[in-house]
């Protein structure tokens, strides 16, 4: 009810409120919640998982056929989310704060819905079982994109050479996606270091337009969607 005095996301509200209101009412709120006072302290014998009755809560353990379907998308509304806040935050705080958890949802999402479409592909041809992944233990994106683009019915469409160029660029970046899970780098030794691709004194400012950065994402997300979509119909 707090949250919907800030910002009404009602669909039956007329006229909504404008969209940059909406997402600045909830980094606001977010923010109120984490500084709250009024919280208890921590006592023996304190869970985090409370089981419930209602049927209104999220489930934990729903049939793997649901759960792969629903988290998959979950990564991308996600990223879509962030990306949104941070367009329309009002200082830098947040604009940097949360743009390592959107990249790392945008490449959870792509990760996972190229290793979903693999595994149904592979499924259709009866190279594997369903109870098989059909991959190994890959989080390089340009590494599961070449082996998707060989189960796929037309290898040779230029648009694979467009996508292929997106995933590079952020495989350039994301270190097996580890650059956006730590602020650093550490190595085997312990040693905290930067990554490559950040410049520690400040010099080169990597500066992100996120306006492109989501449109390119959208666009990814309805190619992905599309060759998922005939992966899993394939398979049927």
């Amino acid at each position: 009810e707090e949250l919907n005095e800030m910002c009404d996301l009602s669909f039956e509200s007329q006229p909504m409120q404008p969209e940059k209101e909406c997402y600045s009412a909830c980094i606001a709120y977010a923010e109120k919640i984490l500084k709250g006072k009024d919280l208890e302290d921590l006592k023996k014998g304190d869970k985090l998982f409370n089981s419930s009755e209602s049927l209104d809560d999220p489930c934990l353990n729903r049939p793997l056929v649901i759960r792969e379907s629903l988290v998959v998308g979950a990564y991308a509304e996600t990223a879509v989310l962030l990306l949104k806040a941070i367009i329309h935050a009002p200082d830098n705080a947040i604009r940097d704060g949360w743009l390592l958890p959107a990249l790392f949802s945008m490449h959870q999402y792509l990760e996972l819905v190229m290793k979903d479409s693999i595994h149904y592909f592979k499924c259709n041809t009866g190279g594997i079982s369903y109870s098989e992944t059909g991959y190994g233990l890959i989080h390089k994106l340009e590494t599961l994109w070449d082996e998707l683009k060989s189960l796929l019915p037309e290898p040779n469409d230029e648009k694979l050479d467009i996508v292929s160029s997106l995933l590079k660029e952020l495989d350039s970046i994301s270190d097996n996606s580890m650059a956006f899970r730590y602020p650093f780098k550490s190595n085997r030794a312990g040693n905290i270091t930067a990554y490559t691709h950040i410049d520690d004194n400040g010099d080169n400012l990597l500066l992100i337009d996120c306006k492109t950065l989501l449109e390119r994402f959208m666009q990814l997300y309805g190619f992905f969607e599309g060759i998922n979509a005939l992966a899993q119909e394939s398979s049927n």
